[in-house]
């Protein structure tokens, strides 16, 4: 026992150093493999709380906001989420948004930009958009009594709607 207390060649105190080192990295390796799993914007803790914000709406109305660049929803008016516009990627910006009728006729029109131009869309609930109008610039404007929106696109065409979902071309400049 005293040659092993007396020992001064240190190989115990390197042993040990090196397995603690490796034991915080592949610690470390886990937790980070953790936090991608359920953090962040695909992870499984904001896929949960979508779907248990979304099934906690009881029927109630939805509400739309233009905040920015973004478009947001909510159902009670304090926790707002961002929605997805079809065909609007990362490069999207929302610049005008508008809302059509009232009560079970509301539609909600809007516009926005991207990479390659410009596309209008319309929805009846808020979540499920249809693409109505596209080019490289659109122009989105609302009639005083908001009950018609019309659409004029940079090259010469023009479109008008009074229900949100069935836009009519009044202008052909070079169609």
């Amino acid at each position: 026992m005293r040659k092993i207390l007396t020992n001064k060649r240190g190989e115990a105190y390197i042993k040990t150093a090196l397995i603690i080192i490796i034991s915080i990295v592949i610690g470390g390796l886990l937790l980070g493999g953790l936090y991608l799993l359920f953090a962040g914007e695909n992870g499984v803790m904001k896929q949960t709380d979508d779907k248990v914000y979304d099934m906690f709406n009881t029927g109630g109305e939805m509400t739309l906001k233009h905040e920015g660049t973004q478009l947001m929803y909510s159902y009670d008016g304090d926790t707002w989420k961002s929605v997805k516009v079809t065909g609007m990627d990362d490069t999207g910006r929302i610049t005008n948004y508008f809302t059509l009728g009232e009560g079970e006729s509301l539609v909600h029109i809007v516009s926005y930009t991207y990479s390659s131009g410009t596309r209008v869309c319309s929805s009846i609930d808020g979540k499920e958009w249809i693409t109505c109008v596209g080019g490289s610039s659109v122009t989105l404007r609302i009639n005083a009594s908001k009950t018609t929106v019309y659409a004029d696109c940079s090259d010469g065409r023009s479109y008008y709607t009074t229900d949100g979902i069935d836009w009519v071309m009044v202008s052909t400049k070079y169609y």
